[in-house]
């Protein structure tokens, strides 16, 4: 059984109505609704003023293409910016925009970490196919460069062949007592197309007519060859020595990439590590007081539920409007979530001592509670001790079960909720009924799960391995 002030017309104040499910205490001041949260066993506070806002804030009237600007902008989520989380669900992350709000200075952090890292990483896989290309080119500008020096090396045997046939012309016309004995003028003249007086001579003689003009034309091409080859070779060789360098050079980029990617890689898990945990308690864009941390228990409760009990349809958004109507996600008063759920200090209802609530005796021996006397409604989900004995549930897979963890409590309050037709706001009303008894509750409750689900998009998750444990 669980507690609940909130009936129509305030009967519980005459203790009338019978209770059973929970809700923070309320007492009527005029037309004025206060809330207020004991934070010890025997100390009531009241709530700060502004803490109780029961209406949801109103979307921003946008004409429809301002809307869909702002609709763009936002289009990258948290899932890109967290891509192995230890704690959120990856499924809420893709439905979290990547808004200034959730990102501060750590989010941009990582951005900028993540940029860095994929550009190193672009670099390497760059310099990886460089290396590849330029490998293939500088074999062959080594091959090029091999054959660029057997002509040469031919080319220059074939020039001094000709030069040697041009000398024996020369001896033999020597021998033969010609009136040119002069070796070197004849294979001067073989190679002077200048026409002076002494290579004309030359070319005049018998000998030269004969033989020399074919030989000399032959040698002047060879030398032409071999200078061809020379430029083949010095052009070959720049080749070579240009393709040597741009593999050097590939080489190195791929290197600093490589120093890069090993340097920013454990840099970046950290600080998408330091983000995470800060993330969780960052408030979600548009509301008050919904943290992630509390999106994500929801989440994590829907997903388990679904697993566990497979006729259940309960959705995480159901769940966050109990949780908002309850005990603003676990914030009620001075009252926090921590990263891992847990409630600080613990939120506790009034004494159920007849006065003007319904009469509990303390039944569980205050451990709960911390009351010997009369029971109170506890957690962010504000279960009395009996009904979380019935219900109680380990949400975060750490081995207790805790109504004051908002992770334990959202999947108790599934447990508590579960059924089928709870993707109708029919079906839904009715289960509500089961936990707490006021249809102004349960339209309440409707009101913000509904606000939840247009501003937060997070699609179902396949039913995965759910005993990790969170935090």
């Amino acid at each position: 059984m669980k507690f609940n002030p909130l009936i129509p017309d305030f009967q519980r104040l005459s203790g009338s109505v019978p209770c059973t499910t929970g809700l923070l205490a309320r007492v009527v001041v005029g037309t004025l609704l206060l809330g207020t949260v004991l934070q010890s066993p025997s100390i009531l506070r009241p709530v700060p003023a502004g803490a109780v806002l029961l209406v949801p804030p109103s979307e921003p009237d946008l004409p429809e293409a301002e809307r869909q600007s702002v609709d763009d902008g936002l289009e990258e989520t948290l899932a890109t910016i967290i891509t192995e989380p230890t704690t959120i669900d990856p499924a809420v992350l893709a439905g979290l925009p990547a808004a200034a709000e959730l990102l501060g200075t750590a989010g941009v952090v990582v951005q900028s970490l993540r940029e860095e890292l994929q550009d190193a990483e672009q670099e390497q896989l760059w310099a990886e196919g460089e290396t590849v290309i330029r490998t293939g080119t500088v074999a062959a500008a080594e091959s090029a460069n091999r054959r660029a020096v057997v002509a040469l090396d031919e080319a220059e045997a074939n020039r001094e062949d000709a030069e040697r046939d041009l000398t024996v012309l020369g001896i033999d016309a020597f021998v033969n007592q010609s009136d040119q004995a002069d070796i070197g003028a004849l294979l001067t003249a073989a190679n002077d197309e200048s026409g002076s007086a002494t290579s004309d001579a030359i070319r005049a003689h018998e000998l030269y007519r004969s033989a020399g003009t074919a030989l000399g034309t032959e040698l002047v091409d060879r030398q032409r060859r071999e200078s061809e080859q020379e430029q083949i070779l010095t052009d070959s060789i720049d080749r070579l020595d240009r393709e040597t360098g741009l593999l050097a050079s590939a080489r190195e980029i791929q290197e600093v990439a490589a120093g890069d990617i090993e340097r920013l890689t454990p840099q970046l898990a950290a600080a998408e590590r330091d983000f995470e945990r800060q993330l969780l308690l960052r408030t979600v864009p548009g509301t008050d007081d919904l943290t992630v941390v509390a999106v994500n228990a929801y989440f994590s409760a829907a997903r388990a539920a679904a697993s566990q009990w497979p006729a259940c349809e309960i959705t995480w958004n159901q769940l966050a409007g109990v949780g908002r109507v309850e005990s603003f996600h676990g914030q009620f008063g001075r009252s926090s979530v921590d990263r891992r759920g847990d409630t600080s200090p613990p939120i506790l209802g009034p004494q159920l001592n007849g006065d003007p609530w319904l009469a509990i005796a303390d039944s569980d021996l205050g451990i709960l509670d911390g009351d010997l006397e009369w029971d109170r409604a506890v957690g962010p989900m504000q279960f009395i001790p009996t009904s979380w004995e019935q219900f109680a549930a380990d949400g975060n897979n750490d081995g207790r079960r805790d109504p004051h963890n908002l992770y334990d409590a959202a999947l108790a309050a599934a447990d508590h909720l579960c059924g089928a037709g709870l993707d109708t706001e029919a079906g839904f009303r009715s289960a509500l009924l089961r936990y707490n008894r006021s249809t102004t509750y349960g339209s309440d409750v409707i009101r913000f799960s509904d606000f939840y689900n247009r501003i937060i998009s997070i699609d179902p998750v396949p039913e995965g391995d759910t005993d990790q444990p969170i935090g």
